[in-house]
């Protein structure tokens, strides 16, 4: 998604575990002009 801070890249993990997947959703801004430079990335899973 194109934001006013740069493009925000929602993507996603699965872990295998002995109960099944999980799956996870995290967060990433990456540069507006650049977007191979991360301005950030969330700390923790948002889903």
């Amino acid at each position: 998604f194109k934001t006013d801070k740069g493009w925000l890249h929602i993507y996603h993990g699965v872990f295998k575990t002995m109960a099944g997947a999980v799956y996870r959703l995290g967060a990433a801004l990456h540069d507006l002009n650049d977007p191979a430079q991360i301005i950030g990335v969330s700390d923790q899973w948002i889903l």
